[in-house]
């Protein structure tokens, strides 16, 4: 059969301004109540290469750092720091339930280079690990499992190099933050009907 593509809104060549009004409405969202954003990073020589936030399974938003095509990164250097105080406010908000992917990884280098650490609330590795210990836990698999429409996208971001531009590479990291928002939606529902919470809450 053909495959229906959800219609995705991926943000990977953003503005100055777009990046800080998504920013500022996510912050303002959980000002007001708790709500859900998945995070996915990508490295390159030791730092972080861009930053991706879902907001729903569909909706995400790519924030390139390091650019080929200029040396001294994507943004001047004040915009950054504007652009990194403002994932600071949203990602540590005590309202901010941030979901990853072996997040650990992620942490490392958020604390490393931004010296904060997002208020993780579950890691999609750990949900599997509780739910299905002994299958694989990888987020190409985890997507098998619980998005509806699954579509293998993992060698997009393998086989990227600099010849081929950074579009790929950015849509890729909007790719995993949607895939692990909606793989986390998947596997909290097998929590409650496996009747696995108590388990499921120690191992986050």
């Amino acid at each position: 059969r053909e495959v229906i593509r959800p219609d995705y809104n991926h943000v990977i060549h953003p503005d100055y301004s777009t990046v800080l009004t998504i920013l500022h409405q996510l912050y303002q969202q959980v000002c007001e109540r708790p709500g859900k954003i998945a995070v996915d990073i990508e490295t390159r020589a030791g730092h972080i290469a861009c930053i991706g936030l879902a907001w729903t399974d569909r909706e995400a938003l790519c924030i390139p750092l390091m650019c080929v095509e200029r040396k001294d990164g994507y943004w001047p250097v004040e915009q950054e720091a504007q652009i990194t105080y403002a994932l600071y406010q949203l990602l540590t908000h005590k309202n901010c339930e941030v979901i990853g992917q072996n997040f650990s990884y992620d942490a490392q280098y958020i604390y490393r280079h931004w010296h904060f650490i997002p208020n993780l609330k579950r890691d999609t590795m750990l949900a599997q690990h509780t739910l299905f210990s002994n299958l694989q836990k990888g987020l190409d698999f985890l997507s098998s499992m619980y998005c509806e429409h699954h579509l293998y996208w993992k060698d997009d971001g393998k086989e990227w190099d600099a010849k081929t531009g950074e579009d790929q590479l950015w849509r890729y990291n909007c790719e995993d933050a949607v895939r692990t928002f909606e793989v986390d939606d998947g596997q909290q529902a097998a929590v409650d009907a496996m009747r696995l919470r108590e388990v499921h809450d120690f191992q986050q």
